[in-house]
């Protein structure tokens, strides 16, 4: 009998906030064992009883015992398919691909260069100016220590860690004096610094099957976010410019599996593009929601497998709402 493929299936950092609908979407297919894994204990979570089997992990910091651990489930569980779905997880596995390789383990996440190119986001920033896309345009991004920024910005100015995730680590600069001041606080670390742009948050999911090049692009407005970026209230729209330029950019980044693209758009309408998360998105729900499962066609673009046609989903409004679980009682 020919082996099920992808039947037991490992998602960290289930705490995120995409855990949900991955989790789901993957239960819809059927004959699947799901396995989730996080920092937190079980009694913390309440995403933890969606899985079969639940596993506490050291942080990534904790590189070497995060790392055994993470091989002993795998290999204890004989996992088929591992998804990571927060950044910090995404870099450090992404040093680790041969060993899943070798154990015959898919790492279902974007190639190792696109994975790398992405979290830079000053790198990131001059692929794109490169690109010239139609309907993009991209903004000045200089790292923390250069000696130019100064006078060729025009401030208020963002400044942010090169590799930074969900907003952390992002500043507002309002002078030429308080950068010099940052540059010295900061010069031995990563940060880029670009001018401040004031716009609404759009966030693109974007599916490229690398096997086939098919490609999908489905773009949401951010209508109220946390001060981390994830999406409250949205509204799922079409631009088949904005579309047209995020598929031609995934093709030329050679993603494979599901990505998003943030941009900003001025009061005149214009894209400016911020940053690739070579992951789910927090919000990849809300493109479900409107008509595309990019969750289990993110699996088959890792099965040499066609991802589902893409006959558009409904403009609308989504919004968010949070419910609480018990999750533990203590005893009397």
């Amino acid at each position: 009998m020919e082996k099920n493929i992808c039947n037991r299936i490992l998602l960290t950092a289930i705490g995120s906030v995409s855990s949900k609908v991955v989790c789901e979407n993957i239960r819809k297919k059927g004959n699947v064992r799901i396995y989730g894994c996080d920092i937190y204990p079980e009694v913390y979570l309440s995403q933890a009883p969606w899985f079969d089997v639940f596993y506490q992990v050291p942080k990534v910091s904790e590189h070497e015992a995060y790392w055994a651990c993470i091989k002993k489930i795998c290999l204890e569980n004989k996992i088929d398919v591992v998804v990571p779905l927060i950044d910090v997880e995404v870099d450090f596995l992404n040093q680790h691909r041969n060993w899943f390789k070798e154990k015959e383990i898919i790492l279902a996440m974007t190639g190792s260069e696109s994975v790398l190119l992405a979290r830079d986001k000053k790198e990131m920033m001059d692929f794109v100016d490169e690109q010239c896309l139609k309907g993009i345009k991209t903004i000045p991004t200089y790292y923390i220590n250069s000696k130019t920024e100064a006078n060729t910005i025009q401030f208020p100015v963002v400044c942010k860690p090169a590799d930074g995730r969900s907003s952390q680590g992002l500043r507002i600069i309002e002078t030429k004096e308080e950068l010099f001041a940052m540059r010295t606080v900061l010069s031995r670390q990563k940060y880029v610094v670009e001018p401040y742009i004031c716009g609404n948050r759009i966030v693109v999911d974007v599916l490229r099957n690398a096997n086939y090049n098919e490609c999908v692009a489905v773009a949401r407005k951010e209508l109220i976010s946390t001060p981390h970026g994830c999406g409250l209230s949205v509204y799922v729209y079409r631009d088949a410019v904005l579309e047209h330029a995020c598929m031609e950019l995934a093709e030329k980044m050679h993603v494979n599996g599901c990505v998003n693209y943030e941009f900003l758009q001025d009061e005149k309408g214009d894209y400016y593009f911020l940053e690739c998360n070579p992951r789910f998105s927090a919000g990849v729900v809300f493109s479900a929601m409107a008509g595309y499962d990019f969750v289990c066609n993110h699996l088959r673009c890792f099965r040499q497998e066609h991802i589902d046609d893409f006959d558009g989903i409904k403009e609308q409004y989504i919004a968010r709402n949070y419910v609480e679980y018990v999750t533990g009682v203590k005893d009397e």
